[in-house]
């Protein structure tokens, strides 16, 4: 029995095509001598001749190194294979750039329909065929490979709603998808490239109160110099206090504290050449009040490097919490848990000697204002208060001589701060303390604080800048035939109360159903990227934007639009963050029905982490089909429901033909006949 492997997506179904053990194609990927000139083949097991080796249609994905702005690859002159005077005609029907599924990689899918191409030669078996070849006018940025329909992390169902893939009809095969697989080891243009490691040294053991100085070095162990910003992530443990970052080059800065441990990101400019080395030195203390083992780790990332397999790093760091003393000086704070953007608070710092004895000597305590917050200056008595700028904070240092006995206390530390705040959402920023004893025989392990305080954002925008837009998608044919046409209508709308300007839109048309025509009533739409250029939009105006398709592959298939840019503010939506819901986006589909000879089967199903599944025929459940996969042998509209629901704009069914016996599956042949006029 010949099988066809289905997935469904959580919100629509993907065909992948029949399936056979006869006739196998596979691809493979070369480069010419000039690095630039790639070139993709074709190998069948199978000879095919005549009108029998006619491709019908075929995608073919590559896989490329990612890379943004003039550092990236970029596809010119492509040519298709030359017959006489015909050649095959090749298109780039789509690209996605580092999607989240693997996002050091560029995918690019060539379309071939040549259902009424006069292309046509022989495919001999297992002799090597050439595609189609391109030239790379971008940056060369190491190995481009072919897409493995079962293996890659981008496969569909995937995150831009894409269908990636290799695939190939011939006409002698059969209507199933004759490629199997690929063969050869990808392309290379031997490029030079960075490669970065990073280390990390320091003390693997500290007391309780006392500074951990870790010197963290990144490396170059590639064969070219590093291109861009290189960033070293690091998380600062529980038991562990970041105070600073010391290094040439390096710009530091923290993020949100999450479960006691502390974000923090550096990031440097400069080129680091082959070979070279590149350190700064993150300053922390140790703030635990009992033993612990933690583990100080981090990763370096950028520079323009691809091999990401070396690029962490870890410090194990165990920590002891020292004995009181007789006297034992104690550090709190208090603060307001908010501020708003140009609010002002008060931070106060007080310390309480909670031993048995009293203490006599200097008693020094530094506080850190991180980058959002002013510091305003200290209010006290008996203290030397001096504040100095770091990188991204404020270091308030404050000194008193005051004596302190058992149960007493000295005079509070008063800090005025301003929280700022430009951008429209909260931001969270850590207060933090140390007290410095002098007389150095106190327990440490009450001598730090931290406190996280909030300021708010501004997120009312000014009614003068506003312009609500919102899009359609409607397809005018829900159920074509193989080859008939289908035309998806896309709106965009502007419903004020101001004009906009700036607007982009992009569509994403499925592989495998190439573009006929196209109009729009205004901008400019390429179907190559799918980028509409709407323009400018007054108040309560509309554009219209009409697609027409080939439905040249069974199945079903998704067409959908989202604004990526405006120049005003959207009350309702946010452009190209593809959040399913709001109006800025839309889509339809259409399901190809899917023909099968007797003793075929179609199978489909959907991911396996979706629950309450179960499979209906003609609108009935399925007895027992409420597993992830089904597989099909009867005619019928076959639907599935699950904990997942259709978007608003509905599902499409999988549709099923069968033909009948007898009449199915029949190559198309040329016979050969001669015709003579003789007299009678």
């Amino acid at each position: 029995m010949h099988t066809i492997r289905l997935g469904f997506g959580t919100l629509w179904l993907l065909i992948l095509g029949l399936t056979s053990a006869f006739g196998q194609v596979k691809f493979r990927v070369g480069i010419d001598s000039d690095k630039v000139t790639y070139r993709v083949y074709m190998t069948s097991t199978t000879s095919y001749t005549g009108n029998n080796a006619r491709i019908s249609t075929s995608q073919v994905t590559l896989l490329v190194p990612h890379g943004m702005g003039s550092n990236q690859f970029m596809v010119n002159n492509l040519t298709g294979k030359q017959v006489g005077s015909n050649q095959m005609a090749w298109s780039l029907n789509a690209r996605v750039d580092a999607p989240t599924e693997n996002p050091g990689v560029d995918y690019l899918s060539f379309g071939f329909s040549g259902s009424a191409s006069p292309v046509l030669f022989d495919i001999p078996a297992n002799q090597e065929i050439e595609l189609f070849s391109f030239k790379n006018t971008g940056a060369c940025l190491g190995i481009v490979s072919l897409f493995e329909n079962n293996t890659d992390p981008f496969r569909t169902p995937n995150s831009r709603n894409t269908n990636p893939g290799n695939q190939m009809t011939i006409l002698g095969h059969g209507p199933g998808n004759t490629y199997v697989g690929n063969y050869g080891s990808g392309a290379s243009c031997s490029r030079a490239v960075p490669d970065l490691t990073a280390s990390i040294s320091g003390p693997s053991s500290l007391t309780t109160g006392n500074s951990g100085n870790y010197v963290v070095t990144v490396s170059n162990v590639g064969s070219a110099s590093s291109a861009g910003v290189i960033s070293v992530n690091m998380l600062i443990p529980a038991g562990l206090t970041f105070t600073s970052a010391t290094g040439s080059g390096w710009s530091c800065t923290t993020g949100n504290p999450s479960a006691g441990s502390q974000p923090v990101s550096c990031t440097s400019a400069a080129v680091l050449a082959v070979s070279a080395t590149s350190s700064f030195t993150l300053n922390t203390i140790a703030s635990a009040s009992s033993a612990i083992t933690t583990t100080l780790s981090g990763s370096v990332s950028g520079g323009g490097e691809t091999n990401l397999t070396n690029n962490t790093f870890s410090q194990p760091v165990t920590i002891q919490p020292v004995s009181s003393g007789a006297y034992d000086l104690s550090l709190a704070i208090t603060a307001p848990s908010s501020l708003s953007s140009g609010g002002t608070g008060n931070v106060v710092l007080t310390v309480t000697n909670v031993g048995t004895g009293s203490y006599i000597g200097s008693t020094t305590i530094k506080t850190w204002l991180p980058t959002g917050f002013t510091y305003n200056g200290t209010s006290t008595s008996g203290w030397t208060c001096s504040s100095a700028n770091q990188p991204n904070q404020v270091e308030v240092t404050c000194t008193t001589s005051q004596s302190v006995g058992a149960g007493a206390g000295l005079p509070p530390v008063q800090l005025s701060v301003t929280g700022v705040n430009s951008g429209t959402s909260v931001i969270q920023l850590p207060v933090s303390g140390t007290l410095i004893v002098g007389g150095g025989n106190d327990n440490p392990s009450n001598n730090y604080v931290y406190w996280p305080i909030s300021i708010l954002g501004n997120p009312t925008k000014p009614v003068s800048a506003t312009a609500d837009l919102s899009t359609t998608v409607k397809v005018t044919n829900s159920a074509p035939n193989q080859y008939e046409s289908v035309q998806a209508i896309i709106v965009v709308t502007n419903t004020g109360p101001n004009s906009a300007t700036g607007i982009t839109s992009k569509v994403t048309i499925p592989s495998g159903y190439p573009v006929v025509s196209y109009t729009a009533s205004g901008g400019t739409f390429l179907s190559a990227t799918g980028i509409w250029n709407v323009g400018s939009l007054a108040a309560g105006q509309s554009v219209t934007l009409t697609v027409t398709l080939s439905a040249n592959t069974e199945g079903v298939a998704n067409i959908s639009n989202e604004i990526i840019t405006s120049g005003q503010y959207d009350p309702d939506s946010t452009p190209n963050n593809h959040v399913e819901g709001e109006d800025d986006q839309a889509q339809s589909c259409f399901s190809v029905p899917i023909v099968l000879c007797p003793g075929q089967a179609v199978e489909t199903s959907v991911p396996g982490s979706l629950t309450a599944i179960q499979w209906y025929r003609n609108g009935q459940p399925i007895p027992q089909a409420t597993s992830a996969t089904l597989t099909i042998t009867q005619e019928g509209t076959y639907t599935v429901m699950t904990n997942v629901s259709c978007p608003s704009s509905g599902c499409c069914p999988l549709i099923v033909r069968m033909n009948p016996a007898g009449s199915c599956c029949q190559p198309v042949q040329c016979v050969p006949f001669v015709v003579r006029k003789k007299s009678r």
